[in-house]
């Protein structure tokens, strides 16, 4: 399974206010990784998909430097409490302000 196909899985899981749909998935996802400061995480277990992150990190004058902005975090039911999301964050976290 590539990580698009795992992440639209999974973003499928998250989508709870409208109906998913994969095509529509399948036009914003190249558009939103090609995005300047844009972030992409997906939680793994050997070959078991298990949540993912989506954010972006941007400069502003407040902060005086970079912020980031988690947009989309999943985890799949049977993983939560087990600090999946806590290492998606975690890991999100570094690569914004590395």
């Amino acid at each position: 399974m590539s990580a698009t196909e795992a992440v639209a899985g999974l973003a499928a899981g998250l989508a709870q206010s409208f109906a998913f749909s994969r095509a529509r998935f399948g036009r914003s996802y190249p558009a939103l990784l090609a995005e300047d400061g844009a972030c992409l995480l997906l939680a793994v277990n050997w070959h078991e998909r298990l949540g993912y992150l989506m954010g972006s990190g941007h400069l502003t004058f407040y902060a005086s430097g970079p912020v980031a902005w988690a947009e989309e975090v999943f985890v799949l039911s049977q993983y939560r409490g087990r600090g999946v999301g806590r290492a998606l964050m975690r890991t999100g976290g570094r690569r914004w302000w590395a």
